[in-house]
């Protein structure tokens, strides 16, 4: 090797980011000199360096990897003395506070790598693979031999937001990860056998090493250029050349020809039929429903909190629904396309140009695309495949056994034994706020359906004993809305748990006045407050009627056909355990 090459004699801890080459814009550009070229333009964009779109970065070759680098000056801000100075000195003068940016790219056999510098991040943010570190990491990892220092999660149902666990004195890989989480970021501790294998040309030294996975790989350990030019290229070799171990039971699917000619043409269809099931002329009485929750893909709390939402097609300003009720998004969206298309394909080209718009008074919070809100599960080759926050995911192959037994073993471990919800829900009762009514004025119970502070549920129904104060949320049906009552009881729990441990009682006080201006019954403020404030245990109740009543849960469990609603109930109660105690309760019990 050119030693010539390495001249540098400097170490540095270096975070290696990849770009997504799947990414749409960046699909049918070419080549990776073309590609890197495009990013750096589109950067220029961006800071109206208009003069220099077009202008290729320069290209260094050396020993199979292609660097091309990129160095701009980004202003910070004006100084402090040009807003000092009497404008008639500072105009003479240029006070601008500059910082160096860059990025370097490392094109290798199909793989394009970067590392920044200052402002550099900004440059590749678009473009990049975010989940890079973690999925370089499935090749090297053995589950039960890596220690875990800390560990960021999402949860695969829709966790409002990420939960992070930090292991002072460690845990392997295989005990920190909850059975419906998607790592996002972890630290481990570098293992003996890769250091003196797949990195053996670092050097390193006797202390521990630690390395960081996430949108990027990281080695916490300073080295020289020369290494890291080596770890471009095992990087490169042991994709080609090795199988990954998934770290998670949820597997992103990374193929884009199978996601957009498989997959997305099975959820167009199912969404279609969905459509002609609900609206066609050929409808039954009781028709076949498509297992969805619409929810934003990312934007989760942001979009329960929305005071007003809309629906656009493709290039219209004017939105063709609007609504208070997020609920009637899905429904209004489908009679749209029924009004308006004839045949799948013409359904097809609408539904990918229709979008939601989420609202806060004035203020648009939340954004996406009309199919990216459906969370769903479809059937491919005979497997469970999911679209979640508009990621498609594959599952392992003992996935329906292992939900099949946590789900119930939790319910079993969290049943309501107490028999406050004694109303049976039968064929007079329409819906859940229909069930909700038949408690209201009733001794010991609150009705607080539809009273949102905020767009924040606090529960449907209250009810308080001599030890308790139940707080339930009910859902009609054990399918996929169970997610949607799952992010209610976390949202209303965390929202409640830092109100009431701040001293604050604003959001109670909310609810009640909320009930208040609903209700000839009315609520005295103090007495209902100060409830919370005695030493009574706070419990929450996710309460659903399935279809399936007085059978065990076994039965129950294993004929039911919503994963989704499993996997949603498993990731609510763990998402519970450091806010308040659940139980679950099936209705059709009654």
């Amino acid at each position: 090797m050119n030693q010539k090459f390495f001249d540098s004699k400097e170490f540095s801890e270096i975070k290696i980011f990849q770009i997504n080459r799947d990414f749409y814009e960046l699909k049918n550009i070419g080549g990776a000199e073309k590609t890197i070229n495009f990013i750096v333009d589109k950067h220029r964009e961006l800071v109206d360096d208009l003069k220099s779109i077009g202008v290729k970065i320069p290209k260094t070759d050396f020993d199979e990897v292609d660097y091309y680098s990129y160095v701009y000056n980004e202003t910070l801000k004006d100084s402090y003395w040009k807003n000092y100075l009497p404008s008639t000195i500072a105009q003479n003068h240029n006070f601008d506070v500059l910082k160096i940016s860059f990025v370097l790219f490392a094109s290798i056999k199909g793989d394009i790598f970067a590392i920044v510098g200052g402002g550099g991040i900004r440059v590749i943010k678009r473009f990049m693979n975010n989940r890079f570190g973690l999925e370089f990491y499935e090749y090297l990892t053995i589950p039960k031999d890596d220690i875990v220092v800390s560990l960021t999660a999402r949860g695969i149902s829709g966790r409002v937001a990420q939960q992070s666990g930090i292991y002072r004195n460690g845990r392997t890989l295989l005990d920190s990860l909850k059975f419906t989480e998607i790592p996002t970021k972890i630290n481990l501790v570098l293992r003996e056998d890769l250091k003196n294998t797949v990195f053996d040309f670092v050097g390193f030294s006797n202390d521990t090493i630690y390395t960081e996975v996430g949108s990027y790989f990281l080695i916490k350990h300073a080295i020289k250029f020369k290494s890291l030019h080596q770890i471009f290229k095992k990087i490169n070799e042991i994709h080609r050349k090795h199988k990954p171990t998934s770290i998670s039971t949820f597997t992103k699917v990374q193929d884009p020809t199978l996601v957009e000619d498989e997959f997305q043409k099975i959820l167009l269809s199912e969404v279609r039929n969905d459509m002609l099931n609900m609206l066609g002329p050929n409808r039954t009485a009781n028709p076949y429903k498509f297992d969805i929750d619409f929810i934003h893909p990312s934007k989760i709390q942001d979009f329960y909190e929305c005071n007003r939402y809309e629906l656009k097609t493709k290039g219209q300003r004017t939105p063709f629904f609007e609504t208070t009720d997020r609920n009637l998004l899905y429904k209004e969206g489908l009679k749209h396309l029924f009004d308006n298309t004839n045949d799948q394909f013409e359904f097809s080209k609408m539904i990918l140009g229709m979008r939601v718009y989420g609202y806060r008074d004035k203020t648009r919070k939340t954004h996406a695309m009309f199919l990216q809100h459906i969370t769903c599960e479809i059937k491919y080759n005979g497997k469970p495949v999911f679209q979640i926050d508009s990621t498609w995911y594959k599952v392992k192959n003992d996935f329906i056994n292992s939900i099949n037994d946590r789900c119930i073993n939790l319910i079993d471990k969290n049943i309501l034994r107490s028999n406050f919800l004694n109303v049976s829900w039968d064929s007079t009762i329409a819906d859940e706020g229909a069930y909700n009514l038949k408690y209201n004025n009733l001794k010991d119970y609150y009705v607080f359906d539809k009273m949102l502070p905020d767009n924040i549920e606090f529960c449907d129904i209250m009810y308080e004993d001599s030890n308790t104060i139940y707080l339930v949320h009910v859902k009609d049906g054990f399918d996929a809305k169970i997610r949607d009552v799952a992010n209610q009881i976390t949202i209303s729990a965390n929202r409640f748990w830092n109100d009431f441990n701040s001293g604050s009682s604003s959001y109670l006080s909310s609810i009640v006045d909320s009930y208040n201006k609903k209700n000839a019954n009315k609520i005295d403020k103090k007495t209902f407050l100060n409830k919370f404030n005695v030493n009574k245990e706070v419990v929450y109740v996710m309460a659903y009627k399935s279809l399936r009543g007085k059978q065990s849960t076994k039965d129950k469990i294993e004929k039911s056909k919503s994963n989704i609603a499993k996997y949603s109930l498993i990731q609510c109660v763990q998402d519970m355990s450091s806010l308040y105690p659940i139980k679950i309760f099936d209705i059709a019990d009654v």
